[in-house]
């Protein structure tokens, strides 16, 4: 999903957030490759513009366009492309995934599933919780369209002042779907905790202090395991 208008963001470092260059590979990219290395994914970009293809996926424009949509138009404008016979991942293109985060995310074989971080991370820094994607099976489709549309139809009223995927969780799950931005989420069954270095950007801060924990973490991992240690980890 990378077709968000990216306003805090604001095209810093002259580049929009999904590309940004970790090392030598965009994070679009690593994304693409953590998943092809795990399966045989068809992996289809949201997006309208063609600096985001990726080697290995294909790309589709949201029939919502660039500017009038909701939080949920972000997830619903991929439903038809939702595999009839195999689980289906929506993935948030603005995350930074380490190994063991998509290994938990593309091998889930369950009826659905949330991947996430339900309050501050003590690994990046981040004060509040975050979600990174979300899995679930061909049986599940009607189930989880119902509820992002009732998030949508939430937030068109005003009664929630965003439909995310904490909203779209918590409407799942029947509780308050009112969120504010709590710094910690209620989380039970049918959600799987991910707190490493897995992050997402969406402002500059964000991403400065991420970088700057990050390569304090590589050293770490270089002190212990040497050259067995490799940074695409």
């Amino acid at each position: 999903m990378c077709a968000g208008a990216g306003t805090r963001w604001n095209n810093y470092l002259g580049v929009r957030k999904h590309l940004l260059r970790i090392g030598t590979e965009r994070l679009l990219d690593r994304t693409g490759r953590l998943l092809r290395e795990r399966s045989d994914p068809e992996i289809w970009i949201a997006a309208f513009d063609a600096e985001y293809d990726v080697p290995g996926a294909k790309r589709f424009e949201p029939a919502h366009g660039r500017d009038r949509y909701t939080d949920t138009d972000k997830f619903l404008c991929s439903v038809d492309l939702w595999s009839s016979d195999d689980q289906t991942m929506l993935i948030y293109g603005d995350v930074f995934f380490t190994s063991a985060a998509m290994d938990a995310i593309a091998r889930f074989t369950g009826e659905y599933s949330f991947f996430g971080r339900p309050g501050p991370s003590r690994w990046t820094g981040r004060p509040w919780a975050e979600m990174f994607a979300l899995s679930f099976a061909p049986s599940m489709h009607g189930t989880i369209c119902s509820a992002m549309e009732g998030v949508r139809e939430l937030l068109i009223a005003g009664t929630i002042p965003r439909g995310g995927g904490w909203e779209v969780y918590r409407f799942l799950k029947k509780l308050d779907p009112v969120c504010l931005l709590e710094r910690t989420q209620p989380v039970s069954d049918s959600f799987v905790t991910i707190d490493d270095v897995t992050d997402d950007f969406d402002r500059p801060a964000d991403f400065e202090e991420w970088k700057r924990r990050y390569l304090a973490y590589i050293e770490r991992k270089r002190n212990v395991h040497g050259s067995n240690f490799t940074q695409s980890e």
